[in-house]
């Protein structure tokens, strides 16, 4: 829960879950959203998924390797939330080469962060309760945000065609 950081659950096992690759089990560095599930995963190996379906499968479809929905649609969308905390542990894991590995505990620590900062949308400095990710920027608002945005703005609300979810952000910060 990102609203009590005090909580005592298993933050390791936490953060390990919310920065690895559900296929390769491994850091993400190139962490992408497959459109189509909303799940995350490293470019590399959903592409290599995908590409391994189209060719077992032959219509054109796949099914996600995690929810094991089925769709045509192979759009990925970088998921740069997860993005900039991955790089702050591949940072400190290179600068601490000549020292004992740097955790991702002790990586995500060593910048400041907290689940608060991961769980508070830039628009509204709220909690996330149903995080997306613009396709065009790769960047994770609150559904509602935009929304609230757009009236602010006078402007028409044109982000459902241009949105996915962020389930991995969704799970973690809405209890």
């Amino acid at each position: 829960n990102c609203t009590d950081v005090s909580a005592s659950f298993s933050i390791d096992a936490s953060i390990k879950t919310l920065f690895t690759c559900p296929i390769s089990h491994e850091v993400l560095r190139d962490p992408v959203i497959a459109v189509a599930s909303g799940m995350t995963y490293e470019r590399e190996n959903i592409v290599t998924w995908f590409q391994r379906e189209k060719d077992v499968r032959g219509d054109g479809h796949w099914k996600d390797p995690i929810t094991n929905v089925p769709s045509s649609c192979w759009m990925l969308c970088n998921n740069l939330l997860v993005k900039q905390w991955c790089n702050w542990y591949w940072y400190n894991k290179t600068r601490s080469a000549n020292a004992p590995e740097a955790t991702l505990v002790q990586s995500f620590h060593a910048i400041g962060g907290t689940m608060q900062q991961l769980c508070t949308c830039p628009l509204d400095k709220r909690v996330f309760m149903d995080p997306v990710v613009l396709l065009g920027s790769g960047k994770t608002y609150s559904r509602h945000a935009l929304i609230i945005r757009d009236q602010a703005l006078a402007a028409p609300s044109s982000y459902g065609h241009k949105i996915c979810s962020n389930l991995i952000i969704r799970g973690w910060c809405v209890s």
